[in-house]
């Protein structure tokens, strides 16, 4: 009985999207966030809020282009920023509901009172991107990280708009244990 009331549970969840109205997604964008990160150090954990600013441009039906910057000041007199630019894809599953992946080069630079130190590597992910209802939209990506060591990132955002071109943003992710979430606002063009 439980695994049929459980199978029903995942049933009408992956039905919400197809009750929200047939619209495709917008996969041109600018955010700008307010971002807070932890990274554990073993001995210690350090504490990190800063700015971020993230877009996307459609290059076509299914391409698009990517570019972010993060600039964080951490404890301990250290500061961090990380450069993304790359390219993407989508294709629709369903009814409001899309597989996005995309890959891009990453430039990083930490600063502290004893010099500076910048790495650069690769960002490859994929996820889904779904609208449950008309004004709101849900994100979840899996993502690996190879700047100075790998990682794994998974994430989660969620979006809520206020008109058709404005959206609030609010995410949470976590890269192998060191946890961060951002809250921020998305000004968005096009198909909406």
């Amino acid at each position: 009985m439980m695994i049929r009331a459980a199978g029903f549970g995942l049933l009408s969840l992956l039905s919400i999207p197809a009750l929200a109205q047939t619209q495709p997604f917008s996969y041109t964008y600018v955010d700008v966030a307010l971002v807070n990160s932890e990274i554990d150090l073993g001995i210690v954990d350090i504490d990190g809020d800063g700015l971020s600013v993230a877009g996307a441009f459609d290059l076509d039906d299914r391409f698009f282009a990517v570019a972010s910057y993060t600039d964080q000041d951490y404890d301990f007199n250290v500061d961090g920023s990380v450069f993304t630019v790359g390219v993407g894809y989508h294709t629709e599953l369903g009814n409001n509901f899309d597989f996005v992946a995309d890959i891009s080069y990453v430039d990083a630079d930490v600063i502290t009172s004893l010099g500076s130190n910048g790495e650069n590597g690769f960002e490859i992910g994929a996820g889904i991107r779904t609208r449950p209802a008309q004004d709101f939209e849900l994100e979840a990506r899996l993502g690996y990280v190879d700047v100075a060591g790998s990682d794994t990132v998974l994430g989660v955002k969620g979006r809520y708009y206020f008109s058709d071109s404005f959206a609030v943003i609010a995410s949470i992710s976590d890269n192998d244990g060191d946890l961060g979430w951002g809250i921020g606002v998305r000004a968005e063009f096009g198909k909406r």
